[in-house]
C-alpha cells in the first residue's frame, strides 16, 4: 500500500475517483429533491433498513409474496450495512451519499488490480473512467438503493484478494459476495471457473469456490429463504422450450444486442480478450436475457441491473491488457466512454452534474418538501408515487382507485399532489 500512495499516477486515480464519487452524490441527491425517486423497489429497500435500524424485524409488503420479511424474497442481509447508515442520521440523503461513496470504494479496489495486473497507467485510469461512465452505472445508480449497489465492492475485493493472493481478502470478498443476493453464487461459480483456467496452481480453491457457491445456493433457496416466506419466488422463471427460443431470448428484442454493444464498448472491446474471465460475462447476460422474471425488463440498460457487470468488465479489461499496447486502449477506451455519455442511446445522467438548471429545479421544489413535513407520520398514509419514497419511514401505501382497496387500507391520510403538467411517474 505505501508504494501506491507514493505513486503519482495511484494519487491521481484516487483523484479521478473522489471526483467521480462527489459528482454521484450529487447526482443522486439532487434527484432525491426533485422526487426523482419512485414507490417501487425505493420504498420497499428503504422500510427494511429503516426497521432494522430501529430494533424492528424487516417486514415489508412484497406484490406477490405479500407481507414477509424482507429475506423471504432475496437473501441479501448484507444490505442491512446501510442500516448502520440510519444510526448517524434519520435523513434518507445518507443512503444515497452511502451508494456512491460504495461504489468509490470498489473503484480504488479496482484501481490497485489495475496496477498490479498491467503495465500502462494511463490504460488503468482509463478504464476507472469507463467504470464511472459505464451508462449501466450511471442508470443503475440514479434508480435507488438495490442490493445490486454492494456487488461491485464485494466481487472487486475478492478478485483483490485472487491478484494479490491474499485468502483472507479473497475468500472475505467472495462471502460477502453470496450474502448479497443468492443469485450471485452463479458469479461464484464463474469465479471457480476463472480461477480454474488462469491459475493452475490455486485449482484447489477453484474446485472448493465453485462447490460452496453451489451448496450455498441450495441450502438458500431450498430452505433458507422458503422459512421466511414459504417459497422460493425465483425458482419459478419462466424457461425457453427449445433452442429456437433460447436463441430468440438472447437477441430479441434488440435492446439486448444494444445492451451488450454498449457494455463491451464502453470498456473499448477489451473483454472480449480474456477468454477466461468471458464465463463471468456470460453469465450475466445469460441470467438477465434468458431466465425471464414475470413483471421485470432486466436486460435494458437504464436499469440497475447492469450494475453488476460493471465491475467484471472492468477487472475481465485488466487481466486482457496484460497482452496489449495499453496506450492505445486506454486512447480507445476513453473515446468511447466519452462518445456514449454524450450522445449514448440511452443516454447516462451523469452530465447533470454541470448543468444549473438541474440544481435549480432541486430549490424550485422546496416547496413540496415543506408541504411534507407537515404530515402527520403516526398512522397510515397513502400517497403518489412520487411521495412514498420520503414519506416511508412512516406506515405508507401506495395511492389506489379501487374503493375496495382503499376500505381495505383505511388510511389516516391521503396525500396528493394536485399541481399541473407534473410527472406523468407520479400517477403510475
Amino acid at each position: 500500500m505505501k508504494k501506491f500512495l507514493a505513486n503519482k499516477w495511484f494519487l491521481a486515480g484516487v483523484g479521478i475517483i473522489i471526483l467521480f464519487t462527489l459528482s454521484y452524490i450529487l447526482l443522486t441527491l439532487n434527484r432525491y429533491w426533485q422526487f426523482e425517486y419512485f414507490f417501487t423497489d425505493n420504498v420497499y429497500f428503504d422500510t427494511a433498513l429503516w426497521k432494522v435500524a430501529s430494533g424492528l424485524a424487516p417486514i415489508v409488503r412484497h406484490s406477490a409474496l405479500g407481507q414477509i420479511n424482507i429475506l423471504g424474497d432475496h437473501f441479501h442481509p448484507t444490505i442491512f450495512l446501510f442500516s448502520l447508515l440510519y444510526l448517524i442520521t434519520s435523513q434518507q440523503e445518507i443512503v444515497f451519499v452511502g451508494m456512491s461513496v460504495v461504489y468509490g470504494l470498489g473503484a480504488i479496489i479496482g484501481l490497485a488490480i489495475g496496477f498490479k495486473l498491467t503495465k500502462s497507467r494511463f490504460a488503468t485510469l482509463a478504464l476507472i473512467v469507463a467504470y464511472f461512465l459505464y451508462p449501466g452505472t450511471q442508470n443503475a445508480l440514479i434508480y435507488g438503493f438495490h442490493e445490486v449497489n454492494l456487488m461491485p465492492l464485494f466481487f472487486l475485493l475478492t478478485m483483490a484478494g485472487l491478484t494479490f493472493n491474499k485468502n483472507i481478502i479473497y475468500w472475505l470478498g467472495l462471502g460477502c459476495l453470496l450474502l448479497t443476493k443468492e443469485s450471485y453464487a452463479v458469479v461464484g461459480v464463474t469465479i471457480g471457473v476463472f480461477i480454474w483456467l488462469s491459475f493452475p496452481r490455486k485449482r484447489k480453491t477453484a474446485v472448493a469456490t465453485i462447490v460452496l457457491s453451489i451448496i450455498y445456493f441450495l441450502l438458500v433457496t431450498k430452505f433458507v429463504i422458503p422459512s421466511f416466506s414459504g417459497r422460493y419466488l425465483y425458482g419459478e422463471v419462466s424457461l425457453p422450450k427449445n433452442l429456437p427460443e433460447l436463441i430468440s431470448r438472447l437477441i430479441a428484442p434488440s435492446e439486448k444486442l444494444n445492451t451488450v454493444f454498449v457494455s463491451l464498448a464502453s470498456f473499448g472491446f477489451l473483454p472480449v480478450f480474456n477468454l477466461a474471465a468471458l464465463p463471468l460475462i456470460l453469465q450475466d447476460l445469460f441470467l438477465r436475457f434468458v431466465f425471464v422474471i414475470p413483471g421485470t425488463v432486466q436486460y435494458r440498460l437504464d436499469y440497475h441491473y447492469n450494475l453488476a457487470l460493471a465491475p467484471i468488465l472492468l477487472f475481465s479489461s485488466f487481466w486482457s491488457l496484460r497482452k496489449f499496447d495499453g496506450r492505445v486502449f486506454g486512447i480507445v477506451v476513453l473515446i468511447s466512454s466519452f462518445i456514449f455519455l454524450r450522445f449514448g442511446s440511452p443516454r447516462g445522467p451523469l452530465l447533470l452534474v454541470l448543468n444549473k438548471d438541474f440544481y435549480a429545479n432541486s430549490k424550485n421544489n422546496q416547496y413540496l418538501w415543506d408541504f411534507l413535513s407537515r404530515i402527520p407520520r403516526e398512522g397510515k398514509i397513502m400517497t403518489q408515487n412520487h411521495f412514498g419514497f420520503p414519506l416511508d419511514h412512516a406506515d405508507v401505501y401506495e395511492i389506489v382507485t379501487k374503493c375496495d382497496k382503499m376500505q381495505e387500507i383505511n388510511p389516516d391520510y391521503v396525500v396528493v399532489d394536485l399541481r399541473k403538467d407534473q410527472n406523468p411517474n407520479n400517477f403510475v
